[in-house]
């Protein structure tokens, strides 16, 4: 069955991405975080073993913006605005009409997701209907469906991210599709999550010598220096 791999991306402009690090880092530094993650995502599953690679970029005008941050593994499609309902019925509606049978969306936040856990996804919806990502606090990080049903995603809140999880996983109850479910996993963006990023990639270097995503831990150890006693701006 043909598959489909999708990164929802936006052209990282400060103040409009990973927008709730914001605080803990400067709008500036957070941009940073966002295009260090994308990069990383890219070239992380360019090898992966899927027919189409798809980055869903927005807003319009700002394709070469957002190609700066992808590769020739990618192609680059403009996405139907910033909602992520429409995101995914506008991906369902394109991936289906291609010849596509298993289709995964990816957002940013999980950047430091073990590639494993796409793999499986993509096997799961071998039986599943809809495979869903969950954070831990309640959003979600992935979503991926085999089926046309694009009501799935309508008629609810994205932006109320600590129920959409919960709202997603309702939804399929009541439309009787079978459900698959990806690891819980810490979203980037989210409450506190810096903290728990940098906390993550120092035990990776601890334990393997090297990270999974590396201009992320290269972006992230920049902002940790400037910030020690004596640092130069600091």
């Amino acid at each position: 069955m043909s598959t489909l791999l999708a990164l929802v991306v936006q052209d990282p402009v400060p103040g409009q991405v990973f927008s709730h690090l914001v605080g803990r880092l400067t709008a500036d530094e957070a941009a940073k975080v966002y295009r260090a993650a994308v990069m990383d995502m890219c070239q992380a599953y360019s090898g992966l073993n899927v027919r189409t690679r798809l980055l869903l970029y927005g807003p319009h005008g700002t394709r070469k913006q957002v190609a700066l941050m992808g590769s020739k593994q990618w192609r680059l499609v403009e996405r139907k605005g910033p909602d992520r309902g429409e995101t995914l019925i506008d991906l369902a509606e394109r991936a289906f009409r291609g010849g596509h049978r298993r289709v995964l969306a990816l957002w940013p936040t999980a950047a430091t997701l073990p590639h494993e856990f796409v793999v499986r996804a993509f096997d799961d919806l071998l039986v599943d209907d809809v495979v869903i990502g969950p954070t831990v606090d309640g959003d979600v990080y992935a979503v991926g469906f085999s089926v046309d049903m694009p009501h799935v995603f309508q008629g609810f809140d994205w932006d109320d991210r600590a129920t959409v999880f919960d709202r997603l996983v309702s939804r399929s109850e009541r439309l009787n599709l079978v459900m698959g479910l990806m690891p819980h996993w810490y979203g980037i963006d989210g409450a506190g999550s810096f903290d728990v990023l940098v906390s993550h990639l120092r035990a990776q270097l601890v334990a393997d010598g090297h990270t999974g995503t590396p201009r992320l831990a290269e972006a992230v150890h920049g902002m940790l220096k400037s910030r020690e006693p004596g640092a130069a701006g600091g």
